[in-house]
């Protein structure tokens, strides 16, 4: 069984993932979660080898699917793929940044659920950072939320950035909230906006080396993308370029 979950919102993509992946352990206690980030050749062999050793009597798995888009071909797991859609011990979400093209058209005719996180105009956003804002405990006020969804405009994962900050400037004297440093560069990784991106790079530069940033951020790039981050290397290392305005060229694409 398949489900396919995409479009632009990462932020409610990715909790619509959590509460999928929550509510399968709770009726599955001896299933498994498995995430898998189809970014390079070892990541697809070792998805090709998990769908090869499913077994009759093994536990359920619920697979979630990151960075599909990432693949050169399609083949290299087309056949993993439909494997899974008629069997029931099998549960696969794949995650989509944006409405999943013609290539997968295999999969959206045979999945079981599709669900779509387009933006959300301004009456839905102000409604829903209320309401997750009193999900994650944010000390924030109403006046707080109507500016942060009018600055913000649909942009979830960075009015909840903002919201948490402000949440914090009311029990600190800490000015920024900074979260951790691999989920934000997963982040500036997988943004698919050009403000997305620069807001992720501004949290991650608050504590971190331009070099390190762009050298994690570089290694976990996928075939499409590794040999832009190699050219924007070896710009750096020629004196063309500094580290920061290579990772901003990256944001900018």
């Amino acid at each position: 069984m398949i489900d396919i979950i995409f479009g632009e919102d990462s932020y409610r993509r990715n909790s619509q993932i959590k509460e999928i992946a929550s509510d399968f352990i709770k009726k599955n206690k001896t299933g498994q979660v498995i995430s898998v980030s189809l970014e390079n050749d070892e990541n697809i062999q070792k998805f090709n080898d998990l769908i090869k050793s499913t077994s009759l009597f093994q536990n359920k798995r619920l697979i979630i699917l990151k960075n599909i888009e990432e693949l050169e071909s399609i083949k290299d797991i087309k056949e993993s793929l439909k494997s899974i859609i008629d069997n029931k011990n099998e549960y696969a979400v794949i995650e989509f940044n944006k409405k999943p093209t013609k290539e997968f058209d295999f999969l959206i005719k045979g999945a079981e659920n599709k669900e779509e996180f387009s933006k959300l105009n301004i009456k839905e956003f102000k409604l829903f950072l209320e309401k997750e804002a009193k999900l994650n405990n944010l000390k924030v006020t109403k006046a707080n939320i109507e500016e942060v969804a009018e600055i913000f405009e649909g942009k979830t994962f960075e009015a909840m950035m903002e919201l948490e900050r402000i949440s914090l400037g009311e029990k600190s004297d800490t000015k920024t909230i900074i979260p951790e440093f691999f989920p934000l560069i997963q982040k500036l990784k997988n943004g698919r906006s050009v403000s997305e991106k620069i807001v992720t790079l501004e949290y991650l530069l608050i504590n971190n080396d331009s070099a390190k940033i762009f050298n994690i951020l570089s290694s976990l790039m996928g075939p499409k993308t590794k040999p832009i981050m190699a050219d924007y290397d070896i710009a750096v290392k020629s004196g063309k370029l500094e580290y920061d305005e290579a990772i901003l060229y990256y944001c900018l694409t």
